[in-house]
């Protein structure tokens, strides 16, 4: 019986961090682990072991989130006593290592401040990171994901400013020096892929037109194929119907990119439609989902295969607190068609949002 360990993570109004696992009929067997007000958990392998853990910030203070906690996944649904690095404070963070020793790093932005400022937790090679550091030379900023953009082998950061994306060029040594800049106004989401099949990074990024009442400036999503030297060509424009968070038109949640239609292109999956790759840093016409399916607040948080069929399926958020909370499964046919099922409800998904408090 094919089983994927922990797909999900997701937060009740409790406040409890609650793991799902998946059997190939697929079932869904649920298991809560208390870790009280978090702040961002993601899920992360810290200890390479190909075993997802999950990383997250402690207890909300007036100083903000502080330290950041590891659970180590045991197997078997279990997870270790916390490992907590003293000092290292991450929202929303970035993994990599940006100092080539080997070790994972994380890097996030200090969101106690205003405007935030972003940082690095230097990893140490034992689950647990060094105190937060500022990045040098970058006055504010939020790292939203990492790749190599100047084609040096060496991890490069993705910084969210007003208005604005910039790319950090990594040196190897923990250090960064600016690199381009491209007009992004209000991320609300970034992926990194080769989208044209040069060997080199690319953006899929979604903007945010809220608020707004035309719906029709936020009905996109951006592509920027990078050249090799940390810049970019003008972005793709795609235009393609998004569910919206509320009647003001705020796009909801985010992107999944993955492969699938299984031709070795990325596609990109939004909350409404899925964008087959042609490998030119262009799109096919966006195959819509069920559209009685769309509700406000849906977006995709995840792909994988949960049936056992060698096909990739996307895992869809649905709704906020209150507002018909729960997930479904669009089971993935191997060509880029979906059916649609619906599941759990209750409770907010991880990468969605903040924790409680």
């Amino acid at each position: 019986m094919l089983s994927v360990p922990i797909l999900l993570l997701r937060f009740t109004a409790s406040c409890v961090l609650v793991a799902q696992y998946v059997e190939a009929q697929p079932q869904f067997l649920r298991k809560e682990i208390r870790i009280g007000q978090a702040a961002s958990p993601f899920v992360l392998d810290v200890n390479g072991d190909s075993r997802p853990d999950i990383v997250f910030s402690g207890a909300r203070t007036t100083r903000g989130p502080q330290d950041t906690t590891v659970l180590l996944n045991t197997g078997g649904g279990d997870f270790s006593s916390p490992i907590v690095s003293d000092g290292c404070v991450i929202q929303f963070g970035v993994a990599g290592d940006f100092n080539r020793d080997g070790k994972l790093d994380l890097a996030s932005a200090r969101w106690s401040t205003a405007p935030p400022v972003p940082e690095i937790c230097y990893g140490r090679g034992d689950s647990t990171f060094l105190p937060s550091q500022r990045i040098e030379g970058v006055s504010d900023g939020v790292p939203l994901a990492s790749g190599d953009f100047d084609a040096d082998g060496k991890p490069d950061l993705v910084l969210a400013r007003n208005g604005f994306l910039e790319i950090l060029l990594g040196q190897g040594d923990g250090t960064f020096r600016q690199g381009s800049a491209v007009s992004a106004w209000r991320v609300v989401d970034v992926h990194v892929a080769d989208f044209n099949a040069d060997g080199l990074s690319d953006l899929a990024v979604l903007p945010n037109g809220c608020p707004s009442t035309d719906c029709s400036s936020f009905n996109r999503i951006l592509i920027f194929l990078g050249q090799g030297d940390g810049s970019f060509r003008e972005p793709v424009e795609i235009s393609v119907f998004l569910a919206p968070a509320t009647l003001t038109c705020c796009p909801s949640g985010g992107l999944v990119v993955s492969d699938f239609n299984r031709d070795g292109r990325p596609d990109i999956a939004t909350s409404s439609a899925l964008l087959l790759g042609k490998g030119d840093g262009r799109f096919q016409a966006a195959q819509s989902f069920d559209s009685s399916s769309l509700i406000y607040g849906q977006f995709p948080v995840a792909a994988a295969d949960l049936d056992g069929d060698g096909h990739l399926d996307l895992v869809m958020h649905t709704g906020y607190e209150g507002e018909g909370v729960g997930a479904y499964i669009l089971f993935g046919q191997g060509d880029g068609a979906m059916r649609y099922e619906k599941y759990a409800s209750g409770g907010s998904w991880l990468d969605s949002k903040p924790g409680c408090g």
